[in-house]
């Protein structure tokens, strides 16, 4: 019976326990992400105006109902990336660096001992933190502040850190867009996109941006395919930003 009870204690909890706790964790994840959008799309539901601007939105959160974003070009298997994609695309290096300390924390015989602790210690508040970056942050994000009638540019830098600007509605002379074949996005492909830009003073500044497909790199004739397709959307959204800065 001893050394029945020695051979468990040797070989562990085994792959049954490896797989509840990924299976637990990955349910974790989903139950807090269909819960945070939810309650974000019921306490800031889009009315008719902001309708159209939802595709522009590329599934980002944020505290208000009126506001669009650019989509960094990350996740390169999809043109439409959600905010779980995002997490697993940008998490993947943060994930693969705390599983090395995992690892060196499991090698070293002191430290042996706090390895069933890293999961929560380390790895959780590192999963925190990208599922909010992926919520949250884009690389630029607009919003349209109808009550104190002022467009916020925001800008984050260095991940967390954000730079803002803020444009009062009379300041802003209309708004425009253009399509842009990102040739950079992958050997293989290149990526469509179309961004939206504001008219302040003589200035066009770049507000919100949007991936709307991928294409092969020896497809030279991508433009007017892509541009007849999105240009009377595209149009709708300008069309929703002028009504938003024209508010009385």
């Amino acid at each position: 019976m001893a050394t029945e009870i020695s051979d468990k204690e040797r070989k562990g909890p085994g792959w049954r326990w490896l797989v509840i706790r990924i299976g637990g964790a990955l349910a974790g994840l989903l139950l807090v992400y269909y819960t945070t959008t939810y309650i974000f799309h019921k306490v800031y539901s889009s009315d008719k105006t902001t309708d159209a601007l939802v595709e522009y939105q590329n599934h980002y959160l944020a505290f208000t109902d009126a506001f669009i974003t650019s989509e960094d070009l990350i996740v390169e298997t999809t043109a439409d990336p959600t905010i779980l994609t995002r997490f697993f695309s940008q998490g993947i290096l943060v994930f693969l660096g705390a599983g090395i300390i995992a690892l060196l924390i499991g090698i070293i015989p002191f430290t042996r001992k706090a390895l069933p602790y890293v999961g929560y210690f380390l790895f959780l508040p590192v999963a925190l933190l990208v599922f909010i970056h992926s919520s949250f942050f884009p690389s630029i994000k607009t919003e349209f502040d109808r009550k104190e009638k002022k467009m916020i540019l925001t800008t984050y830098q260095n991940y967390f850190i954000p730079s803002k600007k803020e444009i009062p509605f009379e300041w802003i002379n209309g708004f425009d867009y253009s399509f842009y074949d990102f040739t950079n996005y992958s050997t293989r492909q290149h990526a469509e996109v179309v961004w939206i830009y504001a008219f302040v003073g003589n200035q066009r500044v770049l507000i919100g941006g949007n991936r709307i497909g991928t294409h092969p790199f020896e497809d030279t004739n991508w433009s007017e395919r892509v541009e007849l397709e999105n240009k009377e959307k595209v149009l709708v959204v300008i069309s929703s930003l002028q009504k938003l800065v024209s508010v009385q």
